[in-house]
């Protein structure tokens, strides 16, 4: 029958009515079994080859990762367009040393960095046509500069013509047919099918547990590794440290702190001390500390940064406390550079820190060399600070987490400026500058906040006070207690304590006014 027909369905609707009959199997019922719902009619199929040949359709992003699956971040391609991240291939190259997707031996020297472009709203696009990347864009990199291009802005501007040397639209680097290394062909995705990769066939795990914590962090291996030399080496100096605390005691600047009873007792503990080292104990402070350097040439106003080098501060503040810089000489001039003292022998080569002992560097993002009259520690190589010094007379970055900087001159750049002109053979100043005595006008570490002072001593007043009134209630509870003036239920009200009544009949006395006191009313003190 005709389809315009209303009497009759059309042949789609017959077979959908016939479909519809055969799900009881030619019998009777009008239902169907959950068996026959799973194989027959729909719902859940098993992963079987055919379902899976479905889903593998689907291949692998442009901007994944092809060994994590993961949108790549510094990204690197082989030859044959295979894209990874540099963070998974170079750990996974170091351990299995094969290409994970095609099986073959491979190097890190078969990887070329990629250059992705991105737009405004931070999605890749060729940086020529700017057309926006997708899964069906044909992409293009080029191998000598590593740049990466839509394959149309390719075939326009390098292969059409058939030009005999080819560059780098970006760049101008010459490039041959061969490097084109394709990244996503839409007419071959086949390469991209994940099913094809050998460690999703091998089912090889990209990371296996590990108990390092860095694993866990997502930062390049650079950084880790740079971390785990950090972190070994502390461990080789806090046991190189302990090792000479034990061989020379008190002599490395131990000091004895008393343990903590593990109890709220001391009777729960017996009681222990144990030795640490001095230049580990940091003391913190959030002011800033001021000294005046007096030398043969005129006086140098500082600001020390006991905020943001307190152990560097302590040190420089307790030698010039003792006197240690009185009478030494500023032994090395560099004109444009710096000029450098603080040693007592006047050699470069002795000077000893406040604790007898080199204590480690101090550094802070805060604290850079990049400014004339800056003060930082001179020293022999990592963690060897003692007590010599320099001004710089100039930026010099390259000292930068080499010296640790700690103040700054807020006042005698002239004296400053003359010291830069003072004449020098090589770096030996021909002419005597003496640092003759350092005053200390503030010394954070020992001064004590007035707010907090005062803030003792209202604690301590109140104490005391507290103090008198319970031992006046424990020694005569009743001194104060107020007198009955009748009996029964409310024989108190409109009594006062005998200490007050005696108080105002003093002070009535002494004013000469003799008046009687009125009687106590019945509902207190309140008068009509």
């Amino acid at each position: 029958p005709p389809k315009s027909c209303p009497h009759f369905f059309c042949v789609e609707e017959q077979d959908n009515t016939r479909n519809f009959a055969e799900m009881g199997r030619n019998s009777d019922k009008l239902y169907i079994t959950q068996k026959e719902w799973g194989q027959d009619f729909g719902g859940k199929k098993a992963n079987t080859k055919d379902s899976f040949s479905v889903n593998e359709l689907k291949g692998l992003p442009f901007d994944s990762c092809a060994l994590s699956l993961q949108p790549f971040k510094e990204p690197v391609a082989t030859s044959q367009g295979i894209v990874y991240d540099v963070t998974n291939i170079l750990p996974w190259l170091k351990k299995h040393k094969i290409d994970p997707i095609t099986g073959q031996p491979m190097s890190a020297k078969d990887l070329f960095p990629l250059k992705f472009h991105k737009n405004e709203n931070e999605q890749y696009h060729c940086p020529i046509t700017f057309k926006i990347f997708n899964n069906f864009t044909h992409i293009v990199a080029i191998k000598p500069s590593g740049h990466v291009y839509s394959y149309d802005a390719i075939q326009e501007l390098n292969l059409k013509g058939k030009p005999k040397e080819m560059k780098d639209l970006l760049t101008d680097i010459p490039f041959t047919k061969e490097d084109i290394i394709p990244i996503q062909d839409p007419n071959n995705p086949e390469r991209r099918k994940l099913s094809n990769f050998h460690h999703i066939k091998l089912g090889i795990k990209l990371k296996e547990d590990s108990k390092d914590p860095l694993d866990n962090i997502n930062m390049s291996e650079k950084k880790k590794q740079m971390l785990r030399d950090l972190n070994d080496k502390h461990t080789k100096e806090q046991q190189k440290k302990k090792e000479q605390a034990i061989a020379e005691g008190e002599d490395v600047g131990l000091t004895t702190v008393s343990a903590q009873a593990p109890g709220f007792t001391s009777s729960s503990f017996g009681g222990s001390t144990m030795k640490v080292d001095a230049r580990d104990i940091v003391k913190s402070t959030d002011k800033k500390g001021y000294v005046r350097v007096h030398t043969s040439l005129g006086d140098l106003n500082v600001e020390l940064h006991c905020d943001l080098a307190p152990k560097t501060c302590e040190n420089f503040l307790g030698l010039c406390e003792k006197g240690y810089y009185d009478g030494t000489i500023f032994h090395r001039v560099v004109p444009g550079f710096m000029i450098q003292g603080g040693d007592p022998t006047g050699t470069g080569k002795g000077g000893k820190s406040l604790w007898g002992k080199p204590f480690q560097d101090e550094f802070n993002n805060k604290l850079q060399h990049s400014a004339r009259g800056l003060l930082s520690m001179a020293n022999a190589g990592p963690n060897t600070n003692g007590s010599q010094f320099f001004f710089t007379f100039g930026a010099c970055s390259h000292l930068d987490r080499k010296h640790s900087v700690f103040g700054k001159v807020v006042g005698g750049n002239e004296t400053l400026a003359k010291m830069e002109k003072v004449p020098v053979d090589g770096e030996r100043p021909l002419q005597t500058v003496t640092l003759t005595k350092v005053t200390i006008y503030t010394n954070p570490f020992k001064e004590i906040d007035p707010e907090v002072k005062k803030e003792e001593e209202r604690k301590k007043a109140e104490e005391k006070k507290e103090g008198d009134r319970k031992g006046q209630w424990y020694s005569n509870p009743v001194e104060n207690a107020p007198k009955a003036v009748r009996s029964g239920v409310g024989k108190y009200i409109g009594s006062t304590p005998v200490a007050a009544t005696a108080g105002t009949k003093r002070t009535t006395e002494e004013n000469g006014d003799n008046k009687p006191n009125k009687k106590p009313s019945l509902y207190g003190s309140i008068d009509y």
